[in-house]
């Protein structure tokens, strides 16, 4: 994570494209969540000048509060993250965040307690550490952090941990105040939090809208080439194709009648040269449609970037073959993975139907033993799905 845009577009031209910004702003929990939702991990890239050295302090906790994995790496004054990448292709960049990448406690370490002697200063420092090391929400972790905190400080660890049990208790008290506050005048009650449980479908609709996107923004791309139909002739697919194929093997669609619609369309339309998908559905003549694909295309939240690095010298024509196939490839294993999830949504929604079923059935054997012969088969592709997909379900 970097402050600027510039800082971003220079990084992106170097090649290193796993970088966001919040733009001028200050850091926000609402923007942590979002990242939250693709990484745990994550390096902040901020100058070395008073005003960056304070916002990587204030993003520290924050991110640690969230459950973030959280590294920072300072520049050296005169240089930031655009001037940087100015200077450097992404191979040395990447070595020089790898090189000099540190974590939390070692950062805060550097900037508070470098060449302090006061012992009043001092301990100012430690008990800043400490209450970063507190605001992680996983015990173990801050059992970790703690016990290496008291060993590079040389402070004894049932102290520190005296002092980080402190500031939990504080932290929870405060919460309990502001929440008894709130209650006792009208209107200002705060809400109680209602603890969030994603449900196969409604999973299963993030996947569906995520492989609508697929086909809005690639839909006429091949990403399957020479496969032989029933009459044998070798066919090149689209993506929009391949879903489709995909999902008539087992009479599979959208919830969504409008998703169905645009993938039929785009579909039939891969057929017809010059077709772009994009244009096609933004300006369809159906504006419910349109609607649709212009939020698709103007999420904030895709994460696919097909990668346009501006190459250091021409590419000859083996070389633009080459980095044709890779995106190409890189395409078909996101189209591939995502009708796996939608698989893996569909089967786990099944099988919680079937759990109902069998109990409302508990007084008629025959329909019993049915509904566990199919939830028996259905755990058995909802395992090859999982496996499939690199996760391993336990049963």
């Amino acid at each position: 994570m970097v402050e600027g845009y510039t800082d971003v577009v220079s990084m992106h031209q170097c090649g290193v494209e796993n970088v966001v910004a919040n733009s001028g702003t200050a850091l926000s929990i609402h923007q942590i969540r979002t990242l939250h939702r693709f990484t745990s991990n994550i390096v902040l890239l901020y100058d070395g000048d008073e005003a960056g050295i304070h916002a990587a302090l204030r993003g520290t906790d924050m991110l640690l509060g969230e459950g973030m994995n959280v590294k920072v790496l300072l520049f050296p004054d005169g240089d930031d993250p655009d001037s940087f990448a100015r200077k450097h292709n992404a191979e040395e960049f990447r070595q020089y965040i790898a090189d000099n990448q540190t974590d939390f406690i070692q950062f805060k370490t550097r900037v508070l307690l470098n060449g302090v002697t006061d012992p009043t200063r001092r301990s100012e420092a430690i008990s800043s550490i400490v209450q970063s090391v507190s605001v992680i929400p996983n015990p173990i972790l801050r059992d970790t952090y703690l016990h290496d905190c008291a060993q590079r400080l040389g402070v004894a660890e049932a102290t520190l941990i005296n002092s980080m049990n402190k500031y939990i208790r504080e932290s929870r008290e405060n919460r309990s105040t502001e929440t008894a506050r709130a209650d006792n005048q009208p209107g200002l009650a705060t809400p109680k939090p209602i603890i969030e449980t994603v449900t196969p479908l409604q999973q299963a609709a993030k996947v569906e809208r995520m492989l609508v996107e697929q086909v809005v923004r690639f839909g006429e791309r091949i990403v399957l080439r020479n496969v032989e139909d029933e009459e044998g002739n070798l066919l090149n697919l689209t993506v929009a194709q391949y879903i489709q194929y995909d999902f008539l093997q087992d009479g599979l669609a959208f919830q969504h009648p409008i998703f169905n619609r645009i993938l039929e369309e785009a579909a039939e339309r891969s057929l017809q040269p010059n077709f772009k998908a994009e244009a096609f559905f933004v300006h369809h003549e159906d504006i419910e449609v349109s609607k649709i694909a212009t939020e698709l295309c103007m999420d904030p939240y895709q994460y696919l970037k097909l990668k346009q690095v501006e190459p250091v010298r021409p590419l000859d024509e083996e070389e633009i073959r080459q980095k044709e196939k890779e995106k190409e490839e890189e395409l078909r294993q996101r189209t591939v993975h995502l009708l796996l999830d939608f698989r893996l949504d569909y089967v786990e929604h099944r099988l919680k139907t079937l759990q109902s079923e069998i109990a409302q059935a508990a007084n008629e054997p025959d329909k019993m033993m049915q509904l566990m012969a199919e939830f028996k088969d259905m755990q058995v592709i909802r395992n090859e799905l999982a496996r499939r997909l690199g996760s391993e379900i336990l049963i």
